[in-house]
């Protein structure tokens, strides 16, 4: 598997309000929540980019997003917006379109992910060639590659290196469901509390085989010039 497809909106660099910028980072493994089927039902238009999408029971949470596979035009990482027992509101633009009954959703982080206990799956199960909280990440060229800047746009790009977990001693995750997104957190000595500074969807619920490779490449974040206060 490679790449950082559908990358994740919640992104705090270029405009941290947090006290203490990290000392290093952390790259982790989560799960997926929530995974189910959408209802054979339309897609429903709620006007200003918002998509009403039947899903019976889903059980997920405004302020996450969801990955949507199978459609045809509504495929990829969206943001829920709000919620009932059996339809969820994402933001998209408006195509008409019917479900079959056979497209996939599952739930994952959002921007509404402050704190690593926020995931909704919660992290892969450790061993296996995973250890608990991810790899450490250092404020440095080796770890964060490839630094470019856009005067137009007031967007500078900052790259991740390539992450790698080699399974080893048996599947990777060792139990349980696979790896479906990354989290980058700050290095707060507790797990739990680590912020997230962002998320990327990896396309779907990853698992490799002994001594395969589970790797990602190509990540980047974005950081964007404030507004200035005249």
């Amino acid at each position: 598997m490679s790449g950082f497809t559908n990358r994740g909106l919640r992104n705090h660099l270029g405009g941290y309000q947090g006290t203490t910028f990290p000392t290093n980072f952390y790259a982790a493994l989560v799960t997926a929540a929530n995974a189910g089927t959408l209802d054979n039902a339309a897609a429903a238009d709620q006007g200003s980019d918002v998509i009403r999408i039947s899903a019976t029971a889903h059980g997920m949470t405004a302020g996450n997003s969801v990955t949507i596979s199978g459609s045809t035009n509504y495929d990829g990482n969206h943001v829920i917006t709000a919620v009932a027992a059996n339809t969820f509101d994402i933001i998209a633009n408006y195509t008409a379109e019917t479900f079959a009954g056979t497209e996939t959703f599952y739930e994952g982080p959002g921007p509404d992910t402050n704190i690593f206990s926020d995931c909704p799956g919660g992290e892969i199960a450790a061993g296996n060639g995973y250890t608990a909280g991810g790899i450490s990440l250092t404020k440095n060229s080796t770890d964060f590659p490839g630094l470019s800047e856009n005067d137009t746009t007031d967007i500078a790009s900052v790259g991740i290196k390539t992450l790698s977990w080699t399974a080893s001693g048996g599947n990777l995750p060792s139990s349980g469901s696979g790896a479906a997104f990354l989290i980058l957190t700050d290095d707060n000595g507790t797990q739990a509390s680590r912020e997230v500074w962002a998320w990327f969807d990896l396309g779907g619920q990853r698992t490799v085989s002994d001594t395969q490779s589970l790797s990602a490449s190509s990540g980047e974040l974005r950081l964007r010039q404030p507004p200035q206060i005249i």
